[in-house]
């Protein structure tokens, strides 16, 4: 689906290829808090679903899996500095999120993840990206367990971040999805991608 899927991508409730009474094991999390912000502050539900639906949008304007990631980290910086008392959180989700889309984001040659994860790799080049790559990126944009395993949106990202780093160096989605979602402990790497919320 990946590869072949054409339409807008958006978040679906009742998808018609999933079992009418089937049970989302492992996908509820209403029993849980919400994620988290920033470190100690938390968001309500509405703003977090509402934040996923927009990122998700994010990802119908065309561009390349890193120019999403560049909006959506400008996005988190407006929206990460929202405290009680300053209106409501869901407000600040649409604001910056329409600040994100407006402003002009480096090109695929730009600098980019590179610079965050140099040391990883040497003589690094971004390959061509793709439809499938966008779409993969969605599926760790949605129901991302690190949003409710980390310490804020600088950590979901990071995740995403990772992802698209991934891609770029030339792994393939199978690959990634195997390592991510299968062999890597979920509370380990939200752990690690933390580091993204001191200032």
């Amino acid at each position: 689906m990946l590869e072949t899927f054409s339409g807008m991508i958006a978040i679906v409730d009742d998808a018609p290829a999933f079992p009418p009474h089937g049970e989302y094991v492992g996908l509820d999390a209403r029993t849980s808090l919400p994620p988290a912000l920033c470190p100690n502050v938390l968001m309500d539900w509405d703003s977090w679903w509402e934040w996923e639906r927009l990122s998700v949008d994010l990802c119908n304007l065309g561009e390349t899996p890193r120019q999403i990631l560049d909006r959506l980290s400008l996005a988190i910086e407006h929206v990460r500095t929202w405290r009680p008392g300053q209106g409501e959180l869901i407000e600040r989700v649409h604001e910056a999120q329409v600040r994100a889309r407006t402003v002009s984001v480096p090109g695929p040659e730009g600098p980019g993840l590179h610079q965050f994860i140099s040391p990883l790799e040497t003589g690094w080049r971004a390959g061509p990206s793709g439809p499938a790559d966008r779409r993969f990126l969605v599926c760790h944009i949605f129901a991302n367990w690190t949003a409710y395993l980390g310490q804020g949106l600088r950590t979901w990202l990071r995740s995403l971040e990772t992802v698209v780093f991934l891609l770029e160096v030339g792994w393939t989605i199978r690959e990634i999805d195997l390592w991510l979602r299968h062999f890597a402990d979920p509370r380990l790497l939200a752990k690690a991608w933390s580091v993204a919320e001191r200032d």
